[in-house]
């Protein structure tokens, strides 16, 4: 899980350190990922966490005892959610440095009322339990896998942050609008989608649409295909030929995308 943090103009991080982290009189553990230069902001609410050291050699020992404990406890925790909440899926458990805080955190279809859930498992485990139910996507993200790509998920390896996805992307990529095209293994639209998009949003507005009506150096036709990467058309001419043609070199008279096209036909006109 990853966690803005704050430290003290006195404690030099780097990325990689191990380090402890205090919130509200608990303890916590963790790697530094990010450095981040922010300006010093009002926290007198103690709502961010604050680095305080260095993991020493005994911390991480202690870290690695809290890994086993929490590994112990997932069996409990996955029989009382059978038990209990059978529509939620178990996606990690974690103890805090103190080990005074369980942190369980699961997917579900709709929102779960977990509070007897809570009872039992705190009952069970002598803990304080928090229960976090996160989304499809920050489950693939916690789960990790292989993508259709062939290769580990983006959002598991190395994206940080989710950027709003819509379809419009996959049609102006010219990608197949089927489910197995543009669904991810979370269920949701790909977030590779979003990648290349403002290359291809800036190609498609030199590009006639298809089914615009245009003058070509051999003559009019309607645009039958078009190829946003080699920023060419093919078109279907008045005379029944199919031919290719560079986009800068046809004009759009009628039809998707003719605003250039009357423009240039205005301008004729005043000449």
């Amino acid at each position: 899980m990853r966690q803005v943090c704050r430290t003290t103009m006195n404690l030099a991080l780097h990325v990689g350190d191990l380090c402890i982290t205090r919130h509200k009189n608990a303890h916590d553990y963790g790697r530094v990922i990010e450095l981040h230069d922010t300006p010093e902001t009002d926290d007198s609410e103690g709502r961010v966490p604050v680095v305080i050291r260095r993991a020493t050699l005994q911390d991480q020992a202690k870290a690695v005892e809290n890994a086993v404990h929490g590994r112990m406890a997932v069996d409990t925790c996955r029989r009382r959610i059978t038990e209990i909440e059978g529509d939620m899926h178990l996606l990690h458990v974690r103890y805090n440095f103190d080990r005074t805080l369980l942190i369980v955190s699961f997917s579900a279809e709709e929102r779960v009322d977990f509070r007897d859930l809570i009872k039992v498992l705190g009952n069970d485990l002598s803990v304080h339990i928090e229960m976090r139910q996160v989304g499809v996507r920050d489950a693939a993200r916690r789960t990790g896998g292989m993508g259709p790509c062939g290769r580990v998920l983006c959002c598991h390896q190395w994206l940080r942050k989710f950027e709003a996805i819509n379809v419009k992307m996959a049609k102006t990529q010219n990608i197949s609008l089927s489910s197995s095209s543009i669904s991810g293994m979370c269920g949701r639209l790909k977030c590779c989608l979003r990648y290349e998009f403002d290359a291809y949003r800036a190609l498609d507005r030199n590009v006639p649409e298809n089914g615009a009506i245009v003058e070509t150096p051999e003559g009019r036709g309607v645009v039958s295909d078009r190829n946003l990467i080699k920023s060419t058309v093919t078109v279907q001419l008045d005379d029944h030929r199919v031919q290719r043609f560079a986009a800068g070199s046809v004009r759009s008279l009628r039809g998707p995308r003719c605003k250039r096209g009357k423009q240039k036909e205005h301008e004729d006109s005043d000449s």
